[in-house]
């Protein structure tokens, strides 16, 4: 039960970590282009840090499949993780 929140913990962290980057980057450059529209500012900031952040979390996925093939006591305690 404890894995199983733990495993959770991460996943929310994952999809949030990814937001605060995508608007973090909207918000700068909408600082730096105030006169320009605003849905062309934030789709292009959107748009630079999109393959990165997406690397990072897939990245971060793939650290936990070895997790899948695991057997035995060791399966049993990780598998809610993966």
């Amino acid at each position: 039960n404890l894995m199983s929140l733990g495993g959770l913990a991460i996943a929310i962290g994952m999809i949030v970590d990814g937001a605060i980057v995508v608007t973090e980057n909207a918000v700068e450059r909408l600082h730096e282009n105030p006169n320009a529209s605003k849905l062309h500012v934030i789709y292009r900031a959107a748009s630079e840090v999109a393959v990165p952040t997406a690397a990072g979390i897939f990245i971060i996925c793939l650290v936990f499949v070895p997790l899948l093939t695991l057997q035995g006591l060791e399966g049993k305690l990780f598998s809610p993780v993966a």
